[in-house]
């Protein structure tokens, strides 16, 4: 396999110097993408791909305000998530989380985190609070909930039905701030400024239960993605600031492979869940593709990769299940870089 440079995306600004700043949202059935954003400071750019019908229309941009107009809000992660009948623009910020309509033209929810209390003995918690952080769970195909993140080391589950949206519950157990989620139908998984990562799962009636956990290797935990090996097992793979990959098993995060992937940080990670392959990159300005299960016995396996020479990296996304498709963001480009994998 090789990559070949495809026709680059272009934003209305640049891409802010944050973990996973890059989303993707996925149409038929979750097979290609028609739209991705990138943040930068307090505006999200949502732009159509090629696969788009507005392919030629205008981009968009969501602006994140925070109690009244003249309060500053940083936007820390945005994300895509769909039910069967309808799809949000999920926003987590300094001021908490707001969800839109999939344009981002209508707000639909909006929840103050100064107003969630903060665990007193969290000695990462700040006294400026935030949201960050974002996973989809599902019970039903009509139903989403929708997890965030919190700098008090909680975890927030919203329920959304078509237009109906509200608070569930709160989960608190990471003793850091959480730094990245991830999803998968009942599943959980967590990370924190620790490198802790924990499992869990949801119930009918939006309530995590933990698990398992395991405690961190003291760097960071920077992404998370999931998706379900040959055995339909679920699986977690876990990016951390000193380059690591590690891949657990999502039920009790019995760890089943560790790679060092990188020199620097990684700030990118993401799953084409039909070809299983993986991709990843850093602040190395490299970006690189993984086989996931290429046999029974071997969890991860290198692909290919390449540099995106003076670019600092700060999200990747495939765009499309296939894998053969994906985009790159980077810090201080207005510029989404895409490449095709070749087979």
């Amino acid at each position: 396999m090789r990559l070949e440079r495809a026709a680059p995306l272009e934003a209305a600004s640049s891409a802010s110097n944050l973990t996973s700043n890059l989303a993707v949202r996925m149409c038929n059935k979750g097979e290609e993408a028609i739209s991705v954003s990138v943040i930068h400071k307090s505006q999200a750019h949502i732009l159509p791909t090629p696969n788009s019908p507005s392919y030629m229309g205008q981009a968009s941009t969501v602006s994140s305000l925070g109690s009244s107009s003249l309060q500053p809000v940083t936007i820390l992660q945005v994300a895509f998530v769909s039910t069967s009948g309808r799809s949000y623009f999920v926003v987590a910020s300094t001021f908490g989380v707001q969800i839109f309509d999939e344009g981002g033209s209508v707000i639909l929810f909006s929840y103050d985190i100064s107003k969630s209390p903060v665990t007193a003995d969290n000695p990462d918690a700040s006294s400026a609070p935030y949201a960050v952080g974002i996973a989809k769970l599902s019970t039903r195909p009509d139903t989403a909930f929708i997890c965030v993140g919190a700098s008090s080391g909680g975890i927030l589950v919203l329920s959304a039905v078509g237009l109906d949206i509200c608070f569930c519950s709160k989960a608190q157990n990471h003793d850091y701030s959480v730094t990245c989620l991830a999803g998968l139908d009942r599943t959980l998984v967590s990370g924190d400024t620790s490198g802790t990562v924990m499992s869990w799962k949801i119930d009918d009636k939006g309530k995590l239960t933990r698990t398992s956990f395991i405690r961190g290797p003291n760097w960071s935990c920077t992404c998370l993605c999931m998706y379900y090996d040959r055995s339909e097992r679920a699986m977690a793979v876990a990016a951390f600031g000193s380059g690591h990959l590690r891949i657990y098993e999502a039920a009790n995060l019995a760890l089943r492979a560790e790679v060092a992937a990188h020199s620097r940080w990684i700030t990118g990670l993401d799953v084409a869940v039909k070809a299983k392959l993986l991709v990843s990159c850093s602040e190395d300005s490299i970006f690189t593709v993984w086989q996931l299960h290429p046999d029974e016995k071997t969890p991860i396996d290198y692909v290919c990769s390449t540099s995106v020479s003076s670019h600092k990296l700060v999200g990747a996304r495939f765009l499309n299940s296939e894998g053969n498709s994906l985009c790159l963001s980077s810090f201080e480009s207005d510029l989404l870089h895409c490449y095709n994998l070749v087979f």
